[in-house]
């Protein structure tokens, strides 16, 4: 810092010297007093740079985090001897307040519950009558539903047996649902059996990270837990891609390692990067699963615009709501860089709108280019009279065409909004390729006069598809 203000007092004393216009201002004399005192000099030698400050805030930054983590993982390795204690002490409390407001104990209570769930689900499945698919095991596991939560409901429980039912009843037919889902899809008999296991022990964790406020377990007792399950889930997943000998040995190593980096993320409080390496290793194959299941639930003509529609629709459902559980965990998570950068949050932010209007761009395409498909196909089976044949000669005509502008149409807007949401200024590229279009048309005036002239004599039913024309050496069937 001594040769910086040295440096500048030189300059400052050259300018000084080249300055005949004006006189000196008063300002500069007592700029060049004070750097010429040795308070001012000694402090400028040792005051830090900019740069120097920014590298120890990031510093500070990890050591905070490495600090919390590590304080975090060590309450957690000490409260797991305590977790049976807590869980006893939790359901004692339960017990006697369900005692001391006249009721049965929860257990008791949750096995009548799903009793009668059990007898409304035997009596609709008696008054249905049909082959067992997956519509109906969803819609039964509703009416098991209905069942238990009408009875819940109907009579006034005290608070700790109440939110442990409610839970109890929520997890058994989430996992049922889970469960029915799994045998409708195309899996081998092992890989099913592991994908319930593993489904059951995540409700079961789920539940019980549920229930800890509520039944007033210590928190630390209720991350201990939650820590167990997922040691649980990380063996059944290793487990799982372990046994999976049709796959190669590299590609089971490369499961098992990303795994355990989920498993670390997930450990260390980067909630954010854990739920996208779930998204990246479950979320192709949920997409695939949801799509077939949406299909097989309600069959339709494999090209009609319902099918289409709940393939789609489902997936789309499916990826929106991956994408606000992750705009949540961004934004309740404190170790998130979305708090610590404002360009950060505005990308992530904008990435996650950006998928929406992709999945909504894709939906509106694929139901343009069914019902035009459908309208092709209808034309070209059609037999009738000429003016019916010349109708729908002319839509074999035009529809591609359309199909094709649709297209092209649908892409740049879904384009130019996920630019917009990634924070790019989007006027001047329209304006930059409206000026690229007029250079465009004077630079090939040949071909787009071509071109102009060919809609014009689409417009004008010069010819369809299927007619036999000849124009100047040309001449053969037009195809389209």
């Amino acid at each position: 810092m001594k040769w910086i203000a040295g440096l500048f007092l030189a300059l400052t004393m050259f300018a000084l010297a080249h300055a005949q216009e004006a006189p000196r201002p008063q300002k500069v004399d007592d700029l060049v007093r004070l750097l010429q005192d040795p308070e001012v000099r000694s402090w400028l030698e040792k005051a830090p740079g900019p740069s120097s400050i920014a590298v120890e805030e990031v510093d500070a930054g990890l050591a905070t985090w490495e600090a919390a983590t590590r304080s975090r993982i060590d309450g957690v390795v000490q409260v797991i001897p305590r977790i049976p204690a807590e869980f006893m002490a939790a359901a004692s409390r339960t017990r006697a307040d369900a005692l001391s407001h006249g009721k049965l104990p929860v257990f008791v209570v949750f096995l009548v519950l799903t009793a009668v769930g059990l007898f409304a689900e035997r009596m609709f499945a008696r008054s249905r009558r049909r082959a067992e698919g997956l519509q109906e095991r969803l819609l039964a596991i509703g009416v098991f539903a209905v069942a238990m939560g009408a009875v819940f409901f109907a009579f006034d429980w005290p608070p700790r047996p109440r939110i442990v039912l409610l839970v109890s009843l929520l997890a058994l037919v989430a996992y049922r649902t889970i469960s029915a889902l799994l045998d409708a899809a195309v899996l081998a008999s092992s890989v099913r059996r592991r994908a319930k296991v593993f489904a059951g022990v995540a409700v079961v964790a789920v539940a019980a990270a549920s229930l800890g406020p509520p039944l007033s377990i210590d928190p630390a007792a209720t991350e201990a837990i939650s820590f167990c399950f997922s040691i649980a889930l990380l063996a059944l997943a290793v487990e799982g891609a372990v046994s999976s000998s049709e796959r190669p040995l590299a590609t089971r190593i490369s499961l098992c390692l990303a795994f355990v980096v989920i498993w670390a993320l997930w450990c260390v409080g980067l909630h954010g990067l854990f739920w996208l390496g779930v998204y990246a290793m479950a979320l192709p194959t949920v997409l695939r699963f949801t799509g077939r299941a949406a299909a097989e639930a309600i069959p339709s003509e494999p090209d009609s615009m319902k099918r289409v529609l709940l393939v789609r629709g489902s997936r789309a459902v499916v990826v929106v709501a991956a994408a606000a559980w992750l705009a949540l965990v961004w934004r309740f998570d404190p170790n998130s860089l979305v708090h610590d950068n404002p360009v950060v949050a505005a990308v992530s932010y904008g990435l996650l709108k950006s998928v929406v209007v992709l999945l909504l761009a894709d939906l509106a395409w694929h139901l343009a280019r069914s019902w035009i498909d459908r309208r092709l196909t209808v034309s070209s089976g059609v037999a009738g009279d000429a003016s019916q044949a010349a109708r729908q000669g002319r839509l074999r005509t035009l529809l591609p065409i359309f199909r094709n502008m649709l297209a092209v149409m649908v892409a740049v807007v879904a384009g130019l909004i996920v630019l917009a949401e990634l924070g790019v200024q989007i006027g001047p590229l329209i304006a930059g390729a409206g000026i690229f279009g007029v250079a465009l048309g004077f630079g090939s005036q040949t071909l787009v006069k071509d071109v102009v002239s060919g809609i014009f004599y689409l417009l004008d039913d010069a010819f369809r598809v299927g007619e036999y024309i000849q124009a100047k050496s040309y001449k053969g069937t037009v195809e389209g």
